[in-house]
């Protein structure tokens, strides 16, 4: 179960990276919610929240607040290995 889980997360995490490169935004890219439902990685809200608490865990996401709405930034992975080893304020500033 672990093992598919870290899959999905990793297939998650490079759709949302080959969206964010492909977007005017680059890598700035923001996604929500439906919009990570849409990619088809997952079918249910709850599946999705799990495969996002995995990637925060491994700090190749970032949960945000925009317009009262939660939503998520990519870290990239040698950003989230910085973070990883980072604590408090120097994670801060690693954003």
């Amino acid at each position: 179960m672990a093992a598919k889980l870290e899959d999905s997360s990793s297939e998650l995490y490079e759709r949302c990276t080959t969206a964010a490169l492909s977007s005017p935004e680059g890598r700035a890219k923001i996604f929500g919610q439906d919009e990570l439902l849409k990619m088809g990685v997952v079918d249910s809200a709850q599946a999705l929240l799990e495969l996002l608490q995995g990637l925060m865990d491994a700090q190749l996401v970032r949960l945000m607040q925009m317009d009262g709405k939660i939503c998520y930034a990519l870290r990239t992975k040698d950003d989230a290995t910085k973070c990883v080893g980072a604590t408090g304020r120097s994670r801060l500033e690693a954003d």
